[in-house]
């Protein structure tokens, strides 16, 4: 009766522990402050309903939040299928970076006098933003982004 349960608790146990999902990665976190703390990163999955060819498909959407919550810029346009990784984070002087796996671009947000611009960056990228299957890949060594 006492193996019944000791298995029992066990059981129990490994329910609540093995069965928890682990923490986001660095270059995964919602609500990630910016380095100079002006801005607030978010990327929900919401559905596109801008691009004809994605109506309707959720994709991710980069949006920069005030500290508040009020939304300054949000990637309307956005076409990262929601169902596959991007990983993401602020780099120096306030740039976001966004590694999409679906296709591996790389894409970096900037804050400029016209508002926040997107652009495709292949140059430059920073190696922190990379899941560890691809730096490992690139025998890269991982770098804080700030």
């Amino acid at each position: 009766m006492k193996i019944y349960f000791f298995v029992k608790a066990l059981l129990v146990l490994f329910c609540f522990v093995g069965f928890t999902p682990p923490p986001p990665a660095k270059n995964q976190e919602q609500n990630a402050l910016s380095p100079s703390g002006k801005f607030v990163l978010k990327l929900p999955i919401e559905p596109q309903e801008i691009n004809p060819a994605y109506k309707g498909t959720k994709v991710w959407k980069v949006t920069i939040c005030s500290p508040n919550g009020e939304i300054l810029y949000k990637d309307e346009e956005s076409t990262m299928v929601g169902s596959l990784n991007v990983y993401w984070g602020w780099g120096l002087h306030d740039v976001v970076w966004v590694w999409n796996s679906d296709d591996g671009r790389t894409w970096r947000w900037e804050e400029t006098e016209r508002g926040w611009q997107k652009t495709e960056s292949e140059h430059g990228i920073p190696e922190w933003i990379l899941p560890e299957y691809i730096r490992d890949e690139k025998n890269t060594v991982s770098t804080s982004p700030t």
